[in-house]
């Protein structure tokens, strides 16, 4: 039984913190040592933590619509994994990415789980849009957790006019 008050400490807390109660939080990728100081004597412990490696099932996606029909294009998902270990959390998904000069908001996007593993859910609408292609980036990143940098996803969208008739 501890009966003196303990004080914590991190050799790198830009990679973990510890709380007054001893609650470690890794920030980032690397090692840290973490030292429990009381009544005269410290123990310490050194902890690693890994980086992240998101897994992406296609890193483009590519749709096609009329915009006169008000056809919209249907769905496509992304199934994402972390290939390292531990939990990569925080996740989020956007914001969209549109080139100067191209009309924007016609990409929304979404993820079942701010958790890995999840699933990116690209929804575009051809509704209200002129005969042309159209493109996006999508960039993945984390709130809470480093993660090994990706590529974004790249989503084009092909809105075709008047159908030909032969």
């Amino acid at each position: 039984v501890v009966t003196a008050e303990v004080s914590w400490s991190t050799t790198d807390s830009s990679v973990m913190i510890v709380s007054d109660s001893g609650l470690v939080t890794a920030l980032n990728p690397g090692t840290a040592i973490i030292t429990a100081q009381a009544g005269g004597k410290a123990y310490s412990r050194t902890f690693f933590s890994p980086i992240p490696i998101l897994t992406l099932s296609t890193t483009e996606a590519e749709f096609g619509g009329d915009p006169f029909l008000n056809a919209l294009p249907s769905q496509r998902s992304i199934q994402i994994t972390n290939d390292a270990e531990g939990t990569l959390v925080g996740l989020v998904a956007g914001p969209v990415n549109y080139p100067n000069g191209q009309v924007t908001n016609w990409l929304t996007v979404s993820l079942t789980s701010a958790t890995a593993p999840t699933t990116l859910v690209l929804t575009p609408s051809a509704v209200g849009l002129a005969a042309g292609t159209y493109t996006a980036t999508v960039p993945l990143t984390s709130l809470v957790t480093a993660v090994a940098p990706i590529a974004p996803i790249v989503v084009t969208m092909k809105v075709g006019g008047y159908a030909e008739v032969s």
